[in-house]
């Protein structure tokens, strides 16, 4: 029941259009307040439907150009936020929300919104950037791993598309979080796993 009701959101919202940028708003803000839901079931399968339907909503409207430059904004935005509020119950939200971002850049697979703004790639690595901070803060070690692979995956293909800024940027946030690591006493291997 719970599939077949998402599925009927899902398709309302894959059917708007940009200038539909408040009802897509509306929609979209469903899916924060259900990942923030479901995190507490005890049957993940709740949790894992709703993100595996968000990311087919983003990516079907991504191929239809309809997501405008503030809900674009608004998607990386409130995601980030829900993983950085996330306590000690939400580590399993923390690493879906740094999934789903690190394939909105995966090589030869991009979101067309996220891929042809720099202005939104530098917000969506800061966002990774938070959530990684967050998980050192909360001692949540695979967390920041997670984090800090996908900023090096991000930092590798920005080398390849020779955007010298962004992999500046990026290299600045994978120092950042060395260092905050280093304050925290994070464990060895964990900092290793960062500076590599």
């Amino acid at each position: 029941m719970f599939f077949t009701l998402l599925k009927e959101v899902s398709d309302c919202m894959i059917n708007t259009k940009s200038q539909d940028k408040a009802l897509q708003i509306v929609l979209f803000d469903l899916y924060i307040w259900l990942i923030d839901r479901t995190h507490r079931i005890i049957n993940k399968q709740f949790l894992e439907i709703t993100f595996m339907e968000l990311e087919c909503v983003i990516k079907d409207l991504d191929k239809e150009n309809a997501i405008s430059h503030d809900f674009g904004d608004r998607i990386i935005t409130k995601l980030s936020e829900l993983a950085r509020k996330a306590d000690s119950d939400g580590n399993i939200v923390i690493l879906e929300i740094v999934g789903l971002f690190s394939g909105f850049l995966d090589e030869n697979k991009e979101v067309h919104f996220i891929h042809s703004s720099p202005e939104r790639k530098g917000k969506l690595y800061k966002g990774v950037f938070n959530i990684a901070t967050n998980c050192i803060e909360n001692d949540f070690e695979e967390g920041v791993r997670r984090c800090s692979n996908t900023i090096g995956w991000f930092t590798i293909y920005s080398i390849k598309q020779c955007n010298g800024e962004l992999t500046k940027y990026l290299i600045k946030l994978a120092k950042g979080m060395l260092e905050i690591s280093k304050e925290m006493n994070v464990s060895k291997q964990t900092q290793i796993f960062i500076l590599t």
